[in-house]
């Protein structure tokens, strides 16, 4: 009896971590359920500052596809997933937002674009631990609903054109870690 349940107890383990990918230290699903989609893992990539490591980057789309340029533009649901692997303070995490987010809005923004901006970086006042789960989630028709650990930052961010400059910040030419989105793109496994 005891052969047998240590036996169901190592299948079980073995299925959740043939379902998973780690990376950096971190175990993502292979998959994600959001709105009714099965978004496929892209890859994974860290997020260091200062040589300080900082997070875990995992990226979901409906097809696990490796075009940047096809993510950036997708008007299906998709996530960022950051896995936070150290402590960062409320105050911190607002400010490099900022830092990283303004400098890439283009110039044509419009006042809106600019309110929702302001909104999204306000929503990263939040302190995060080792282990906090922050997701940015596009769910077309809605716009891009961010949470900490399930819990809703506020309200979602509305359009398809606020996840695109999302998007884009990660994964474009002018990436605010471009490390993180060559590694990402390194460990595509495509579709």
């Amino acid at each position: 009896m005891q052969r047998m349940a240590a036996w169901l107890l190592a299948m079980v383990l073995w299925s959740a971590v043939a379902h998973a990918r780690e990376g950096y230290g971190r175990v993502f699903p292979d998959t994600l359920e959001r709105a009714g989609k099965t978004l496929h893992l892209v890859g994974l990539g860290l997020r260091e500052k200062y040589t300080f490591d900082v997070f875990v980057l995992g990226m979901y789309t409906e097809d696990g596809a490796c075009d940047p340029g096809a993510m950036i533009r997708d008007d299906r649901v998709k996530v960022l997933r950051q896995e936070f692997v150290r402590t960062v303070s409320a105050r911190r995490l607002e400010g490099e937002t900022r830092k990283v987010t303004e400098p890439r809005m283009p110039p044509e923004l419009t006042e809106a674009d600019r309110q929702q901006a302001e909104t999204f970086i306000a929503m990263m006042r939040t302190e995060v631990r080792d282990g906090t789960v922050i997701e940015m989630t596009y769910v077309p028709g809605e716009g891009t609903r961010v949470t900490q650990d399930g819990r809703p930052l506020g309200p979602p961010l509305k359009g398809k054109r606020f996840q695109e400059l999302l998007w884009d910040s990660y994964l474009g030419p002018e990436s605010f870690c471009p490390k993180t989105r060559d590694q990402v793109l390194r460990s595509c496994r495509g579709s």
